[in-house]
């Protein structure tokens, strides 16, 4: 983004009297974890302060994936050294945002928890095209993909109890274009200047930027994994507010990524169904920390 377009942001959501952000945990862990030369022992104390962090670190790094085969479990401090710091990022997105992310997208008619569960699919998609490709970072596609929709947050407050519905005037067109119509910037371009704030990489800053308009050139494969993730998140039915399916595919990321009919309806499937385990497994994890807490 360059300086004007920063002056610009800057006014547009100076009025705010809080800007959305992360939990303390992720901010610290994220501002750490994005540096690249911090400690180990400085992200362990972090970790090991949230117990549902702490777990799912613990249970990634004991997976068979990350296993390799080994018989003996790592405790906390050989897991953070063996998944590195995308993957810890990941992590700490994947368990902290939830409940910056739960209630927004009300200005878009969007239901408590539906822009949340539409982060996870998308990011749960990108994630798997990422894999297949070969040429992007799957735990980095997989956090710009959760975090793309980051600017809809600070949209809710813009737009002061005012729904999504009457900013359109009826023509056919491209919803981020109603919204720079309406506010001056759309929703992707707030949430890339929001992930700066946040101190997240510039891969995923660029990627939360372009999520519905990929750059044609220079073309970046994080841009088009995270956008046609996105249009697979929103047919499969997740996050559809009252911008409906006004984000067309791009024709050019649709061919680089390998877009067709039955891929689709694999991937929409997958999407609901990595949704549906996340959520039981959180709801799994707060139960289990409630009982713990009557016992001690």
């Amino acid at each position: 983004m360059g300086t004007g377009g920063l002056t610009d942001m800057n006014k547009l959501l100076g009025g705010l009297e809080r800007l959305p952000a992360l939990p303390a945990t992720a901010a610290r862990a994220i501002s750490l974890l994005s540096q690249g030369n911090s400690s180990a022992a400085e992200i362990e104390r972090i970790f090991r302060a949230d117990e549902g962090l702490a777990a799912a670190t613990l249970r990634r790094a004991n997976s068979a994936s990350y296993a390799n085969g080994s018989k003996r479990s790592f405790g906390l401090k050989e897991s953070i050294a063996r998944l590195g710091n995308r993957v810890l990022m990941r992590l700490a997105l994947e368990q902290q945002a939830s409940n910056t992310m739960r209630d927004g997208g009300k200005s878009y008619g969007l239901e408590r928890g539906a822009l949340w569960r539409s982060s996870l699919g998308g990011a749960a998609v990108a994630e798997k095209l990422a894999q297949e490709s070969g040429q992007a970072d799957p735990d980095l596609c997989f956090s710009a993909a959760l975090l793309r929709d980051i600017g809809k947050l600070a949209v809710d407050t813009l737009s002061h109890g005012e729904r999504a519905v009457s900013w359109n005037s009826g023509a056919d067109r491209p919803f981020v274009d109603v919204e720079r119509d309406r506010f001056g910037a759309d929703h992707a371009q707030i949430g890339a200047f929001l992930a700066e704030k946040w101190s997240m990489p510039q891969e995923i800053v660029l990627a939360v930027r372009h999520h519905h308009q990929p750059p044609e050139s220079p073309t970046s494969w994080i841009c088009d994994i995270v956008h046609c993730a996105d249009c697979i998140a929103r047919w499969a039915g997740l996050g559809i507010g009252d911008d409906g399916m006004c984000h067309p595919l791009s024709p050019r990321a649709r061919d680089a990524v390998g877009i067709h009919r039955e891929r689709v309806e694999a991937l929409a499937a997958y999407a609901l169904e990595f949704v549906n385990t996340i959520e039981r497994d959180l709801q799994q994890g707060a139960h289990q920390h409630q009982q713990q807490r009557k016992s001690a």
